[in-house]
């Protein structure tokens, strides 16, 4: 039995739906993540496309954002819990 798998075919995308994506990313609060996976594209291609027309793709930071130094900082703070009523839970191993 001969088994004849489907030729995987590039998708092409035209110049002003890249652009499209492109200024959807400069919009505030959008992410060049999610304006790609709402438009069904990989995140990285996007970003190729902003790179090969000049246009430096947002920075990628995990990390969270700085606190301004004149915020006070919190402290501990202490939570009473109320005692349950419930039975406590039993496990029987046999």
């Amino acid at each position: 039995m001969n088994v004849t798998k489907p030729r995987r075919t590039r998708r092409t995308h035209s110049e002003a739906f890249k652009q499209s994506l492109i200024e959807a990313c400069g919009e505030p609060g959008a992410s060049v993540a999610g304006v790609a996976l709402a438009n069904g594209i990989n995140a990285n291609q996007l970003r190729r496309w902003m790179r090969e027309r000049g246009i430096q793709p947002p920075a990628l930071s995990c990390l969270p954002l700085p606190v301004a130094a004149s915020e006070p900082m919190g402290g501990f703070v202490p939570v009473q819990l109320s005692p349950s009523l419930e039975a406590p839970i039993r496990l029987e191993l046999y």
